[in-house]
């Protein structure tokens, strides 16, 4: 379906779904950061830093192509960069969360970040 074919609570569901997906998002780095050991919650804050730097560039890379777009374009566009990142958030906390608890020479955990 092309984007000038979506009516109005078709952009309706998309920005929900955006907004969603950026809620979500920061919901689940929160409870990440929280189970994490100390030392290791910062984890959670650069998972959230680097979603966000992943959905903003996606702004800017599909807003400028847009050049006379329409609002349902403009919503497609808001979609999949949030939808890039969500992604990019949960594959940061995965990351943080396997580092956090691969043992080191010694038997222990990582070292932390203090």
């Amino acid at each position: 379906m092309a984007a000038e074919e979506l009516d109005a609570g078709d952009m309706e569901t998309q920005m929900s779904a955006s907004i969603v997906l950026v809620g979500a998002a920061l919901a689940i780095a929160a409870v990440i950061g929280v189970l994490q050991p100390p030392g290791h919650r910062g984890g959670a804050l650069l998972a959230i830093a680097a979603g966000a730097g992943v959905g903003i560039a996606g702004l800017g890379l599909g807003v400028p192509s847009l050049s006379e777009g329409t609002d349902a374009e403009l919503w497609s566009v808001f979609l999949l960069s949030s939808i890039a990142g969500f992604v990019t958030v949960i594959g940061v906390l995965l990351l943080t969360w396997r580092r956090a608890r691969r043992p080191d020479e010694t038997g222990g955990t990582a070292p932390s970040i203090r």
